[in-house]
């Protein structure tokens, strides 16, 4: 048996989702390699905002809703909480009016700003990415259902409450957030949903 399989047999003996936080942690360096951490990190973060680019946050929610199978396909299976999957697509709006005003550099510095502000949200076994140049996508993994309308408006607030600092002068930055729930769908179709949704008023 691998160290992959072992940590996946241990994993159904865990409770909530600490045991597949750790799951993914194996699975991610498995993905990378044992290579220098900043090097590897490098490759994995989008150079503006600091955080997961598109195609490895795509590729964690593909890790989990794998593993999520996996669970599903063992004999004596029944459903855990720990099992929902959410995105929250958080879209900055005005973007290329930032360009004009602050130029590339000053909207590059807001971009961050927003991912910092939408990090600090974030449980233990959550992630964020960039998943397009105006939009972070936010994967809540083990949220009450119920609660995912308040946390949208909590990553609003998180960006709306405070100016962005760019250069000598501050800048009011507005966002849009929406959120929706796995349906079983692909990763890549599970983002896409949640970014259309930033697009309807």
């Amino acid at each position: 048996m691998t160290d992959r399989e072992s940590a996946a047999a241990e994993w159904q003996d865990q409770d909530g989702w600490d045991g597949l936080v750790r799951l993914l942690d194996d699975l991610v360096r498995d993905t990378w390699g044992e290579c220098d951490p900043e090097e590897g990190l490098g490759r994995a973060v989008d150079s503006t905002s600091g955080v997961y680019d598109s195609s490895h946050f795509v590729q964690m929610i593909k890790l989990t809703v794998e593993e999520i199978h996996r669970r599903r396909s063992m004999a004596g299976y029944e459903p855990a909480p720990s099992e929902e999957l959410a995105i929250v697509a958080t879209r900055i709006l005005d973007w290329e009016r930032l360009r004009y005003f602050v130029g590339e550099d000053g909207r590059a510095e807001v971009c961050s700003w927003v991912a910092q502000r939408l990090d600090g949200l974030l449980g233990p076994g959550d992630d964020i990415g960039r998943v397009r140049p105006d939009t972070f996508g936010l994967l809540l993994r083990g949220r009450d259902p119920a609660e995912l309308p308040a946390f949208a408006e909590r990553c609003v607030e998180a960006v709306e409450s405070e100016t962005c600092g760019v250069y000598s002068g501050q800048v009011d930055v507005r966002v849009r957030s929406a959120v929706v729930e796995w349906e079983g769908e692909r990763a890549e179709s599970l983002v896409d949903r949640a970014v259309r949704e930033t697009s309807e008023d």
